[in-house]
């Protein structure tokens, strides 16, 4: 099953393509998504050696091509690289679907060159610092304590973002970096949201819209039951045993005996003792 990152990449991706794609077909040209990558790097040539090497853990190449590029042109990198990492997975872009978890996240180099360089447009730097801070989490099963700390350093900005506009995708990415950090409490009171503003989304948009929503609405449900339980086996080790019954005043005295019950009887004197 897809991630809630493909509701909004499947829309983002296939209104990226499609504004490059209206530009060539005023130029008289029929094309489709490959056409539109390979035409944005061929005319770009220091462009593809840079995600090369990017790919390879030396970002510096595409972060300069980024400082020099002008907002727009960053713009339109976002599409391509999406556009990319679903042609790697072998995925139509006509019926919108999205990459994969786990190809966005051997891209993940690539995208977070975004991270303190914004592409101008608060829709995409949006998107990007969800994007980012899932796959971090979410797109291995072995996540770098890099991934873990630009996940968590991106929390602030992506709860700034929920203020103003909620979105059951993002909260289930701020539940699943707290999960992860073992903010238990934290991470179900994100997945309770999710499921609220899902099940409000479930009810409008296409029938393909609803279906998807649907589907990640049971994946809210098993996130939230895990955090559920999780904060409450966190409860029960932080709180301390209950306290021992108080014995009465002068058991606490050293060398004094506490004092017998008024129903119990008196002790015989030993022999010899008045």
């Amino acid at each position: 099953m897809r991630s809630p990152l493909f509701i909004l990449l499947a829309a983002f991706i296939l209104s990226m393509l499609v504004a490059q794609q209206l530009g060539s077909l005023h130029r008289g040209r029929t094309v489709d998504a490959v056409d539109v990558t390979q035409d944005f790097l061929l005319l770009r040539p220091a462009l593809g050696p840079a995600i090369a090497a990017a790919d390879h853990n030396d970002q510096a190449p595409l972060l300069a091509w980024l400082n020099s590029a002008e907002p727009g042109e960053r713009q339109r990198l976002v599409g391509v690289l999406l556009a990319v990492a679903a042609l790697d997975d072998g995925l139509n872009l006509e019926d919108k679907q999205a990459p994969r978890d786990a190809t966005l996240y051997r891209h993940r180099r690539r995208f977070t060159a975004f991270v303190n360089i914004p592409t101008g447009e608060p829709a995409t730097d949006a998107m990007l610092d969800n994007l980012v801070a899932y796959i971090g989490v979410a797109g291995t099963r072995q996540p770098t304590s890099e991934d873990l700390a630009l996940a968590l350093k991106l929390v602030p900005r992506l709860e700034k973002r929920l203020t103003h506009d909620g979105s059951h995708g993002v909260y289930d990415t701020v539940g699943c970096i707290y999960f992860i950090h073992g903010d238990f409490a934290k991470s179900k009171a994100a997945f309770t949201e999710a499921v609220k503003l899902g099940e409000r989304d479930a009810t409008s948009g296409s029938a393909a819209e609803r279906a998807e929503t649907q589907r990640a609405l049971l994946l809210y449900h098993k996130r939230l039951e895990a955090a559920t339980a999780a904060d409450l086996q966190a409860i029960e080790q932080r709180t301390p045993p209950p306290a021992p019954i108080l014995l009465p005043l002068a058991a606490e005295v050293p060398g004094s005996e506490a004092p017998l019950p008024r129903s119990a009887p008196l002790p015989t004197p030993a022999a010899g003792k008045p």
